[in-house]
């Protein structure tokens, strides 16, 4: 299935060198990213499919 993982608080650059903050992923995809943490606090990482995020697809993570 289909996810579009979303990070909040921060962006990070695509390959192409394009930033976001959300990237639709097929299943098993992995995707190499460029992320500079460089906004201190709580952050969340989280699929937006509702149902997905609600079964557990949430991460919460802190940077200092």
């Amino acid at each position: 299935m289909t996810h579009p993982p979303q990070l909040h608080g921060h962006t990070f650059a695509l390959p192409s060198r394009l930033r976001k903050d959300t990237v639709l992923m097929a299943p098993m995809e992995s995707l190499a990213i460029d992320l500079d943490a460089d906004n201190a606090g709580d952050r969340m990482i989280h699929c937006l499919d509702t149902y997905h995020a609600e079964a557990g697809m949430t991460v919460a993570s802190k940077y200092s």
